[in-house]
């Protein structure tokens, strides 16, 4: 998130930030946060994408495996599988609760089980509950809050 936030204060500064998160121009490689300004500016020799942070250039078909979790509409993006883990645990639909992550499997709000699992609920009644394996939340919930596993 860190990462994201300052990719928007620099699109932002550059005028280009009118709907870089929901747009196909702005990517992710897991890593850094990616933006093609070729389609903005119709450079069809700048089939590179950019760190926005740093400026560096990189080879759009190179890192084109890695930029997967983002799922397209006709021009806004419809899903985006939160890259907090390898697995494919977490995903958000703009149109669906409010923008909260949900679970692939089981469709079930992340907030909502992160509360019974802080109130003290057995993780295998809430993933018998949202038909979620209890695995996936054990792990998403460790990835997305690394300080309260560890606890």
């Amino acid at each position: 998130m860190q990462r994201i936030r300052k990719a928007l204060e620099v699109l932002a500064g550059q005028g280009e930030l009118e709907h870089a998160l929901a747009s196909h121009q702005l990517y992710s490689d897991g890593a850094n946060v990616l933006y093609d300004y070729a389609k903005k500016h119709d450079d069809k020799q700048l089939r590179l994408l950019t760190v926005v942070q740093t400026g560096q250039r990189v080879f759009h078909e190179v890192i084109a495996e890695y930029l997967t979790r983002i799922t397209f509409g006709d021009r806004w993006a419809t899903e985006l599988i939160l890259p907090v883990t390898e697995r494919r645990l977490l995903r958000v639909l703009p149109d669906v609760a409010g923008g909260d992550a949900l679970f692939v499997h089981g469709g079930a709000p992340l907030s909502a089980v992160r509360s019974r699992v802080l109130a003290g609920e057995p993780l295998r009644s809430i993933a018998a509950d949202y038909e979620t394996p209890a695995e996936d939340i054990r792990e998403a919930l460790r990835a997305v809050w690394p300080e309260k596993a560890a606890a």
